[in-house]
């Protein structure tokens, strides 16, 4: 697959105390961010609706099921098309920083985690 013709895509895992839905929202008010790149792709919904969807593969829906054992609930998927996996989870991780500052008073903890695919197989995201 040449470069313009593939599409880079990661998945965030989070964990939000307050509405889901406030969380949702604030990520379709992110995509669009002057320092994030203009065809990037931010799609955000609850754990529980994002392990429902049929096409998710097994290696996906693991990492899922282990964010539901980790009380995270909330997902956000990037896509961004030209780029690789791994630059689309840098991306995410810009992304998952504006949240932290956006829904988290102060210094309140933030966790979160990013995979991608890397090959076969998903990765957890070192950025």
């Amino acid at each position: 697959m040449t470069a313009s013709h593939r599409e880079g895509k990661a998945y965030g895992f989070f964990w939000y105390g307050g509405p889901v839905e406030d969380a949702v929202r604030e990520v379709s008010s992110i995509e669009g961010m002057d320092h994030l790149p203009a065809n990037l792709t931010l799609k955000a919904s609850t754990l529980d609706t994002f392990l429902e969807r049929a096409e998710l593969d097994a290696g996906l829906r693991n990492f899922g099921e282990l964010a539901r054992r980790t009380n995270l609930n909330v997902v956000v998927e990037a896509t961004r098309p030209g780029v690789g996996n791994h630059t689309a989870s840098n991306d995410l991780g810009d992304v998952l920083s504006v949240v932290h500052h956006a829904l988290y008073a102060g210094n309140d903890p933030f966790y979160a985690e990013i995979v991608y695919k890397r090959g076969e197989q998903y990765v957890r995201s070192k950025s």
